[in-house]
């Protein structure tokens, strides 16, 4: 025996099965004679044509002959196994003429595609889980290998099994490995969740359901599969998609066994929105109603059950029920509100509801303690009018914001370079001397005395507060930045001001007559 007939790509060198897929993709292939003895004769179709044979038995290659001669596994090899693999995964389409058809043996066969990618996935990441930090080199061979298994994929229709085979093993190789600048990685992996939510909405074969299904139940098989924290994605449409109460049962028992990290990142307690969403399914199938009473005042009811409209198709309903719930945890559970104006924008995103993602994103900028610069610019792309939501923006931060609010205009005003308003705010306040260094700078050459009489204020505020020598030259240093660039008469009053302002730190007036000899 050469090798099993579904090792083949482990078998072969990388380049020979590029170059077999390319064969077989292009049609250069054709099987001229298939003997009772399970003996396979193609033809290859190139610059030299010629023959080769495969005999197997049992799943197993056992010998084979080739024109080419090579000595090693060829690439008409690999391209005749590509062939033998897409005969073996053919299948037919489930008669119509029962309810719920039970899966044939070619059924069976496409469902193990899944475990194949699996498996193949598996093989690929293997040296590198233990690895604390990827390098760019490891993640560039990762990168590689899974490109020509989703070429494979392509080939033989299987990229619904390829991309939920990504979802299950590749998140196991955690964020945290990967370098910095190189994350093509985890790319690869939001790639596929778009990929596999476009099947999951356009609507899933019977034996599409079936693997995805036992995906949900992968993902949470054991604490490492579960640690990814891909069942959330899996287990919500899985709920809509199971129909057999035993099923159900089984995936909730399993998801009870398993531990959340109470160090994770995420606020929000995915296990308990899947536990949500499986027992309403459970209880609707034993037509009954499942009481909520526990989770009334969770942030993590009204994502299970928005998440289960959506997976239904009920996008109006599930952000109804988003809306709904938003206005009872901004009054009761405030501290929590933010994270559930998070979730929102995301659901929003995928369903490219703009409306309601304008709404919590004025939500969010009122509410937050920041206002992050690139959420302001989607704000505004999404507007049809910018111009006049900029303005109901600053009356409604300066009416309603609830933290921070000085720094939420200001960014607000810098971001739509309305630099005299930014500095009539500043004028109001102590101590904004970074901001304000930020936006003289910006305006210059630009400048008048009341500017520069401001500047030098928060510029000794900064400096006093800072109390320390070394960050109150680190401080000074930021200044000379714009002094240096202005008329030597203008720095001189500037410097004479703060060294008035200054009269008491000996330390300050050395270092600054030490830089500026002229005063």
């Amino acid at each position: 025996m050469l090798f099993d007939e579904k090792e083949f790509e482990h078998k072969i060198e990388e380049s020979k099965l590029e170059n077999g897929l390319k064969l077989f993709i292009n049609n250069k292939l054709e099987l001229i004679n298939r003997a009772e003895s399970n003996s396979f004769t193609f033809l290859i179709h190139g610059k030299t044509s010629g023959e080769i044979s495969i005999r197997i038995k049992t799943g197993k290659i056992l010998s084979y002959t080739c024109y080419c001669n090579n000595k090693n596994y060829c690439e008409h090899l690999a391209a005749a196994n590509f062939y033998l693999q897409q005969e073996i995964l053919k299948f037919e389409k489930p008669s119509k003429k029962f309810n719920k058809p039970e899966p044939t043996k070619k059924d069976a066969l496409k469902k193990h595609s899944l475990q194949k990618h699996q498996n193949n996935i598996k093989t690929i990441i293997k040296p590198f889980l233990a690895i604390s930090k990827l390098k760019n080199t490891q993640i560039s061979e990762i990168y590689k290998r899974i490109n020509f298994e989703q070429s494979g994929a392509s080939a033989f229709r299987q990229q619904f099994y390829f991309h939920l085979a990504i979802i299950l093993e590749l998140p196991k190789l955690s964020n945290f490995n990967y370098v910095d600048k190189e994350n093509v990685l985890s790319d690869l992996t939001k790639n596929s969740l778009k990929e596999i939510e476009s099947y999951f909405v356009k609507g899933l074969d019977a034996v599409e359901r079936i693997a995805f299904i036992d995906a949900a139940r992968y993902s949470v098989r054991s604490q490492s599969n579960f640690s990814t924290g891909f069942f959330s994605f899996l287990i919500s449409r899985a709920s809509v998609l199971i129909k057999d109460k035993n099923d159900l049962e089984d995936l909730k028992a399993k998801l009870k066994k398993r531990k959340q990290n109470r160090n994770r990142l995420d606020p929000i307690d995915r296990k308990s929105i899947a536990e949500i969403q499986l027992s309403i399914m459970l209880a609707k199938l034993n037509n009954k109603t499942y009481s909520l009473k526990n989770y009334e005042s969770t942030i993590e009811l009204p994502i299970a059950l928005a998440g289960l409209e959506f997976c239904m198709n009920r996008n109006d309903k599930g952000f109804a029920v988003l809306k709904q719930y938003s206005e009872k945890i901004k009054r009761n559970q405030f501290n929590k509100y933010h994270d559930l104006i998070n979730e929102i924008l995301i659901f929003a995103q995928e369903k490219n509801n703009q409306k309601i993602e304008a709404e919590f994103l004025i939500e969010k900028f009122i509410y937050g303690f920041v206002i992050d610069e690139n959420e302001l610019e989607r704000f505004l792309e999404i507007e049809k009018d910018p111009k006049e939501k900029v303005e109901q923006l600053i009356i409604q931060l300066k009416a309603h914001s609830v933290f921070y609010t000085f720094e939420k205009i200001a960014v607000v005003l810098l971001h739509q370079n309305r630099l005299d308003e930014l500095i009539e705010e500043i004028k109001k306040e102590k101590n904004k001397f970074r901001l304000l260094h930020k936006v003289a700078v910006q305006k210059f050459p630009d400048y008048d005395t009341k500017l520069t009489d401001l500047y030098v204020n928060h510029l000794v505020q900064a400096i006093t507060d800072a109390k320390f020598p070394y960050f109150q030259e680190q401080i000074f240093n930021m200044a000379k930045q714009y002094l240096n660039r202005l008329h030597t008469e203008v720095r001189e009053k500037m410097l004479e001001k703060m060294k008035e302002k200054l009269m008491y730190d000996r330390h300050m007036l050395a270092y600054i007559s030490k830089i500026y000899t002229e005063i």
